[in-house]
């Protein structure tokens, strides 16, 4: 079992899921939880988390944030009656910033073009060129970049080339792939083989660019560039500069530390008034506002330990590895996301999956617990209506699959057990439901149908 199969994360619901063969958390009842066995649980684990912590600690992970609750905001000008009217209904200025926030989101988390098939590997490719290729977003004259790569696959004594690209999806693949093959290692296992695309493209155009790049630099490179709205723009700049770095003998690693910690000192007035924008989005005491200001709260504590030590990743590896039992204080320090583990079965069954918190601090209560689920379903109805053009309509949505409740699994509110097909196909419609009985769903549409900010 890889890495791949065996969980995945949700970056902007930070949600981690446990897959039912990664069965660490399937039972409920704690004293019987089996908990991460092993070398590779611990690294699959510590893979999904390093996304969860990217998303928290990081420039690129705080302007991801703040744009997508942007986005919710703007999108809340298209609700009436508990449904989005689509962005016809916004005027020009709105409808504009709408499409400038989904343009972001999309550029932060879609993957790149790519061409090489899935035949290839790092050992039968060869990269040959990149350049950095950016475009502006509508209306702005801010710039989002991709690496656009050529790359030569040699494959039964044939030679072809393909264009690749690489973006902030690419390069956060790579450094948790990076991170999580280093601690496995270190726990005394050979990592298992990842495919080439997404997590080892950088390594193939380090290969080109700095080819006498070390493992632990080009990790640093990766983790220096996420210090940036748009990690591409900023990473085949950071490997040339290595590469000038390592020509003139010098120490490649004490160069990024002082350049990261002057890109952190720099940025410290802005990262402070937009985690300060974002908390005075949220008014109220309410469910959605206490997770939003709890992970504002955690990005605060995180940023602080990056400008004590901005590749701090790199010594959590050694620690876990020295003692794994390190897992627990390294979630209590740097936070930690919701976990939703499946286990076998129909997913029709009520409650056939299971949903972890990691009770962190004294302030944890059901209310904070409550407003993270929230959070996530706000964020999926969002993504149900959004693309490059604008706003659908609910009206417009196909009743599929796409648009069962992410909870539909692990959840046994009344309305999930009395009608479970609404649940399945609207789940917006769970808004309609008696106040003492709403689900999470329910209260995250109630509250992007309430656009007042009173």
């Amino acid at each position: 079992m890889s890495s791949i199969l065996a969980a995945s994360y949700l970056p902007d619901s930070q949600v981690i899921t446990l897959k039912p063969e990664f069965d660490a958390l399937a039972d409920t009842d704690p004293v019987k939880r089996k908990g991460f066995e092993g070398p590779s649980q611990i690294g699959f684990f510590f893979h999904e988390w390093t996304h969860y912590l990217h998303n928290v600690s990081t420039i690129q992970g705080l302007s991801a944030f703040c744009n997508l609750i942007h986005l919710w905001g703007v999108f809340r000008f298209t609700m009436e009656d508990g449904v989005s009217k689509g962005s016809n209904i916004l005027d020009n200025d709105l409808a504009l910033n709408l499409r400038q926030k989904v343009e972001f989101m999309l550029h932060q988390r879609r993957p790149g073009r790519n061409e090489l098939p899935t035949t290839a590997s790092i050992s039968n490719t060869k990269f040959i060129a990149a350049e950095t290729h950016t475009r502006k977003i509508e209306g702005t004259e801010f710039d989002q970049a991709k690496i656009e790569c050529r790359v030569i696959l040699s494959l039964g004594g044939e030679e072809k080339t393909y264009n690749v690209q690489i973006g902030s999806h690419e390069i956060l693949e790579s450094v948790a792939h990076t991170l999580e093959s280093r601690l496995v290692r270190k726990l005394g296992v050979v990592p298992a083989d990842a495919p080439i695309t997404p997590y080892l493209l950088v390594r193939g155009l380090a290969s080109h660019v700095a080819p006498d790049i070390q493992e632990d630099v080009l990790l640093a490179c990766t983790l220096a560039s996420l210090q940036d709205s748009d990690p591409p723009g900023m990473l085949l700049e950071i490997l040339e500069h290595v590469k000038g770095v390592i020509k003139k003998g010098e120490c490649p690693l004490t160069f990024l530390i002082k350049k990261t910690n002057f890109v952190l000192e720099k940025a410290k007035s802005w990262i402070d008034e937009t985690l300060a924008e974002i908390d005075d989005a949220f008014p109220l005491d309410e469910p959605m506002a206490r997770a939003v200001k709890n992970t504002t709260g955690i990005m605060r504590k995180n940023f602080e330990g990056r400008l004590k030590n901005p590749f701090f990743e790199i010594d959590l590896v050694d620690k876990i590895a020295a003692d794994p039992s390190h897992l627990d204080s390294m979630i209590k320090t740097y936070g930690a996301c919701a976990i939703i583990q499946q286990r076998y079965g129909d997913s029709n069954v009520l409650d056939r999956d299971y949903m972890y918190d990691f009770q962190l601090t004294e302030q944890w209560d059901e209310w904070l617990s409550f407003g993270y689920r929230q959070m996530h379903a706000a964020f999926r109805f969002v993504a149900l209506h959004i693309s490059v053009e604008g706003v659908a309509p609910t009206g417009d949505l196909e009743l599929g699959k796409n648009n069962k409740c992410p909870f539909y699994s692990a959840c046994s509110y009344p309305l999930r057990k009395n009608t479970p097909d609404v649940c399945a196909t609207r789940p917006w419609l769970s808004s309609k439901t008696n106040v003492n009985e709403i689900c999470w769903y329910g209260n995250a549409i109630r509250t992007l149908a309430n656009n007042s900010t009173d």
